[in-house]
Parts: structure tokens; sequence; C-alpha cells
């Protein structure tokens, strides 16, 4: 976007950039009604469009012709207005049921999950039991995925799948103690899509999608120009989401048949366990990443919308029983989005996992749901403050959780009510959305700089997982060294230095070591790390360590925290991955030009003294370190340098910030579209010195001339 008009649209936010509530049609909706809403909310809240939720007492029958005609006054007064719709996919929430009608329609294509049925057995004996795959009519009652058999000394394995012959088990148990294991994929009885069949998910969207498109294909990509989905995950079918056609697919890509990895989902199955754990779990996050969002996002493709939406329960330190695999969740997504709901900050630790998986994968756009639950003892300052840290992590396309059509508080089941009708919030809803509209105007620009990245641990947090460790809502088991989230907030709120998380994938595809850097390159975006941290895992990719031994053997820096990984995410990896580790931390050799630390209790000094060594000019720095509430995030627009500066405190904060490279800046008040020159002055020839003020609870944008 050239200058001139990225400064149009800092100073005078379009509607079609403003923010988006969620509205909740929780009542039968009535056309005038309905207008008047619509155009109050534009006119006197600043909002930019709706996505429409009908919920609870809402008496259209979802997805029938008398629902269609009220959409359809919607549509054509968001024409008018000049206001966007993003078609948001369910009946209430999640998205997958279609209001119920995905299993009454398509019953075989909804949820399913993995069981278990074992027997110990001592040998030597004839082990002969019923297999019980059939119902009462003798039609399946589910998919037989593995049997096999595990000796409880020595772990060896055996597939006696074969064993099976006319619904009966029979096998020749040798000597010693056995476990008998078969595994059973069937119909969970969730009337929520299964999310890793492509299948199953085309069927979701013909009864959804398909069906907006066919009724109102006119207003597409004008007025419906977006959709979002909401809430799905893999904790429902009791924490063990799986689909029958796992192993063809899983052998299909790997070459061989994944039978004998079962156990590992449950037992410790000896050496092998974090990597059959890797190849199960990081495939069904494959499965989950090319199933539910890839297939609506290759819908929204080829009609011209962009997909947006949210998992649940972005915010557990382990997203294995829940979302799989948190950052390659977004991967084929346009928007990747996060929630932040019930109370202020909840989801504080998270939001640069998301911006993160946005800019690893080459999106521009990170969307936010926010506000939803937080009562009506949210204050203005905590909604704003809420915003400014949202964008300085990431986000850049706000939808404030919500807007209801009865605002009732008796009918309102998840306040605040967030319209212009509201005796609280309603006269201060217009600055707010204005002022997330002019950080999104340039914050949804250019690509994201940073020295610092961090790996995802999440062959570390797969190799923990156990289908019988699963709690509901709480993800996996999280272990003392699971730190990522800490090293994170520690890095960016505490040592006020901006970083981006690198998923595993991402450091195989897109990386390589130069002269002590890591260069990233995604063919969209690319960037320069200087300074790679570790968090604190037992499990690594080999081939992610042996990159980041070549980046620090060519002069790079790495950190680690808490636990140094022993184990390889691929089989028979774990002795070169503990060699490697040695080499690089416990046995350092004189003419290795690398630096590397391993902080084992995460101390803050430590922390930021070994970033210091690896970065000889800090990107960004705040001169006074009593800055308290004070962090920024860079990025590059038209080849300028752009940096957000956040102040969170109570307080306004008189700012000293030094600037990598000699440049002229101007500073941009998001507050007020203002656009001032700084004091400012070139130091050594290397930095560039700015002193301004941030106000209370407010934000500065450095824009390089």
């Amino acid at each position: 976007m050239k200058n001139s008009r990225l400064r149009d649209a800092f100073k005078n936010p379009p509607v079609s950039i403003r923010p988006r509530p969620l509205w909740m049609w929780n009542d039968t909706p009535d056309e005038e009604l309905v207008k008047t809403i619509m155009r109050e909310s534009r006119d006197q809240s600043g909002y930019g469009g709706f996505h429409i939720i009908p919920f609870g007492r809402c008496s259209l029958e979802y997805m029938s012709e008398e629902y269609f005609d009220i959409y359809e006054v919607v549509l054509k007064e968001a024409k008018a207005l000049g206001m966007g719709v993003c078609l948001y996919d369910e009946w209430e929430f999640p998205s997958g049921s279609v209001g119920g009608q995905m299993q009454k329609i398509y019953p075989q294509h909804c949820a399913k999950r993995l069981d278990k049925i074992e027997t110990d057995v001592l040998g030597p004996i004839l082990y002969r039991q019923p297999v019980n795959i059939y119902q009462a009519d003798d039609t399946p009652a589910g998919t037989l995925m593995s049997v096999v058999a595990m000796n409880n000394q020595t772990l060896e394995r055996r597939d006696i799948s074969a064993c099976i012959q006319d619904g009966y088990l029979q096998w020749e148990v040798p000597e010693g103690e056995w476990k008998i294991m078969v595994f059973i994929c069937l119909l969970d009885g969730d009337d929520l899509v299964d999310y890793l069949d492509p299948e199953a998910v085309g069927k979701f969207i013909e009864l959804t999608h398909d069906r907006y498109y066919k009724r109102f294909a006119e207003y597409f990509p004008q007025v419906i120009d977006s959709v979002f989905y909401d809430e799905p995950g893999l904790y429902r079918p009791k924490g063990r989401a799986w689909t029958d056609s796992f192993n063809r697919r899983f052998e299909d890509n790997f070459g061989y048949s994944p039978v004998l990895l079962y156990p590992a989902l449950w037992h410790d199955i000896g050496a092998e366990t974090a990597a059959a754990r890797n190849a199960l779990l990081g495939f069904r996050a494959d499965l989950y990443a090319n199933g539910f969002p890839k297939v609506c996002n290759d819908w929204c493709e080829a009609h011209d919308v962009r997909l947006t939406g949210h998992v649940e329960q972005e915010e557990v330190i382990n997203p294995v029983g829940i979302t799989g695999d948190l950052m390659k969740s977004f991967k084929y997504q346009a928007m990747p989005g996060v929630d932040e709901i019930f109370f202020p900050r909840r989801a504080r630790k998270v939001y640069k996992i998301v911006s993160s998986s946005a800019y690893n994968w080459g999106k521009s756009i990170v969307m936010s749901e926010t506000f939803g639950a937080m009562g009506e003892t949210l204050t203005i300052d905590q909604m704003r403050s809420e915003i400014l840290e949202q964008f300085v992590k990431g986000v850049n396309y706000f939808n404030p959780h919500a807007m209801w059509l009865d605002d009732d508080p008796e009918n309102i089941l998840f306040p605040p009510e967030l319209s212009y009708r509201s005796n609280k919030f309603g006269n201060s809803l217009k600055e707010l959305n204005i002022l997330a509209a002019r950080l999104s105007s340039v914050m949804q620009q250019g690509y994201h700089v940073a020295d610092i990245g961090i790996l995802y641990p999440i062959h570390s947090l797969q190799s923990t997982y156990r289908f019988d460790s699963y709690e509901a809502y709480k993800g996996g088991p999280v272990t003392e060294y699971d730190d990522y989230q800490d090293i994170g907030e520690m890095v960016f709120t505490d040592l006020k230095k901006d970083f981006q998380f690198l998923h595993p994938e991402i450091l195989d595809e897109c990386c390589s070591a130069e002269n002590g850097h890591l260069e990233f390159d995604n063919g969209k975006f690319s960037g320069t790390f200087k300074v790679i941290i570790i968090p604190g895992m037992s499990t690594i990719s080999l081939s992610n360590l042996r990159l980041l031994q070549s980046f620090y053997e060519s002069g790079g820096t790495i950190i680690a925290s808490r636990m140094l990984p022993r184990h390889a995410a691929e089989f028979y990896g774990d002795e070169e991955v503990r060699a490697i580790i040695d080499s690089i931390f416990l046995n350092k050799h004189g003419g290795q030009m690398g630096k590397a630390y391993f902080i084992e209790d995460g101390e803050l000094t430590a922390f930021a003294e070994a970033i210091s060594s690896g970065i000889d000019i800090p990107d960004l720095e705040f001169s006074r370190t009593e800055n308290e509430g004070l962090t920024y995030t860079h990025k590059r627009i038209d080849g300028k340098d752009v940096y957000l500066i956040v102040n969170t405190a109570s307080c306004s904060n008189d700012c000293v910030v030094s600037l990598r490279g000699c440049k002229e800046v101007e500073l941009w008040d998001p507050q007020t579209g203002d656009i001032t020159l700084p004091k400012q002055r070139i130091i050594g020839h290397t930095q560039t010195e700015a002193l301004f003020t941030v106000g209370a609870v407010g934000s500065v944008i450095i824009f390089s001339k």
C-alpha cells in the first residue's frame, strides 16, 4: 500500500476496515429492528459490519426460507450502508453440526473416536475371545484399526491383526506376561462433523456454505467477503478424535503401516515412545489442518472470500488433546484467529503463537474475537488495554463479542452487550472501534521483523500426550519444563524484545543457516534471526536440530531453557540428538564460533545477557528501564520500518527509543490520527534516537519516512 493511501486510511479509517461484532440473534429478528440496529451500529458505534449468530430464543428454523429471507434483509441493508458481512457458519457454536442437521442427514460423517479393548494374559496359552465390532444386526459398529500384543516386561510388540477370523481373536500366546490390545475407530455419537476427514467436511460445506451461496451469490464478495468458523476441537469424542481412514492415509503418506504404533497412545512402549506418539499425533494434526480448515479455506478461495475463525481453548499449554497442533491448525487458513473470553488477558500468552503461525505461513491478517462473557464489570480502560496488547502481539483484525438482538440483560447469556444501546459502553464504542481501525490500517500491511526466534515445542508436547491423560478443556499433561509460553511472555513483556515462534516444519522447509544467522523465506515473507531459543523440551526434531547445529557452528547464538532435549521426534534418532546437544551445550570446542547458553532455571537476567550477546545492535531499545507497560512490534511496509509501541500502564510514559539504522521518522497517533515529527537524532551512524510521550493505556506508531 502506497504511503499516501496508508495515511488517508489511518487518518479516516474506511468502514470496510472497522471492527465487526458478533451479532447474537437471541430473539426472532424483525425487519425494521434489524435495519435500525445496523444503521445505528455504523453511525453511533463505528462498526464496519457483522457476524450473525442465530442463538437461543431465536425461533427461526436454521437455513429455512424464513431464515434466508431475514438474512437477505441484512445483506441488502449492509450493501446500502457500505458495511460487510462475515458469514458465520453455524447455529450457535461450535462449528460442525449445522444446527443438528449434520447428524440427521450424514450421520456416517460425524465425529469418531478411537477406543481400546485391553486384556492382560499370562502365556503360554491359547487366547480366544470375540472381537465385538458388530452390532446386533451384523452391521459394523466401527472400523478395526489395530490389534497388538505387547510383552509387559520386554515391551516387544507383535501385530496380531491377522489372527481375527469369524469375529474371534485367536492367538497362541508365548511364554510371559502379555497385554493384548484391540483398537477400534467408531462413531462417537456427537453431532459434529468428522474434522479429520475432507469428505465429511465437504458434506458440512454442502449443508452450509453452498446453501448460502446458492441463495446469495450476488452478494459475494462485495458484501459477504469472509467466512467465520467457531471453536472446532478434537476433545469432544472423549479426547480421542480419530477417523476410520487414518491407517490408509498414514501408509500413503509415510510408506509404512502405523498398526504397531497404536499402543503408544496409551502406554510407554520403550525407546520408540516419543517417535511413535509424534508419528501418530503429528499425523492427526496434519489431518485436521488438511481437513476442516483447509477444505473450508479452499471453498472460500473458490468463491473469492477469506476464511477466519478460531479453534477451542487456544491458551492451554499442551494443545494436543484439544487442537492438536495450534500453530499448524492455521496453516491453510487465510486469516488465523484467537478467542479472548471470560476475563481480560486470558489468552495473552498465545497471541504471539497465533500471529507467528500467520507469519510462518505467509498470512497478513490475524483475527481476534474479544470481550466474550467478560461481564458488565468490564471497564473501558480494560477494553482499550486489551485492544492494544493484542495489536502489539500481532492481532490486526478485531471482532468484539458481542452485540445482541435483544438487549434485555435477562436474555443476554454472555454479557457484555456491546452496542450503542448499552448505558455503560455505548458512548465509548466508536472511539475504541476507530482506534482499532487505525491500528488495522497499518498493522495489516507488510511483514514482521524480529531478531529472535523461539522454537515451537510441539514434538515435545506430543511425546508426553497419552489418550488416558486427557482432561476436558485442559489439553494434555504439562511438565515442569513446558515453559515456552512463559519464555515468550518474558522475552516480549519483561525484556521488551520482539520475537517470532517458529514451527518445526518451517525450520525444515523455509530456513537456512548462514554466517551466524538463521535466514527465513517462505516465498512471501522473509527475515533474519540472530538468536534462537529452544524452550524446555524432552523431544526435538532431528532435522531441526541439525539445522540449529549448523546455525551455531556458523556463529549463531542458541539459548536453551529448563531441559535439554534427549529424544528425537523421528525413529532411531535419540543417539544423534544427544550427541548434537552435548556438542553444543556441554562439550564446546574452541574452534566453534557460536554461543550457546543453557539456562536451567529460566532466570530473567541470564536470558537478557544471553540475548544481548547475540545481537550487536538491538532492533529497538527503550533507554529508560523504568518504562513499565511498554512493548513493541516491528513490521516492514513497502521498504519502510514501522514500529508499534504500546503502553498498557495507567500513566503516561516518556520514551527515549533507539532504533537500529539511520532514518528519519514520524509519529502516527492511533488515538487521534495525527501525524507529527518527534525529537530525533542519529547516534554513531548506526542508530536513530527518538523522544516522545505515549499516553496512559495508549500507543504510538513510529513510521520511517
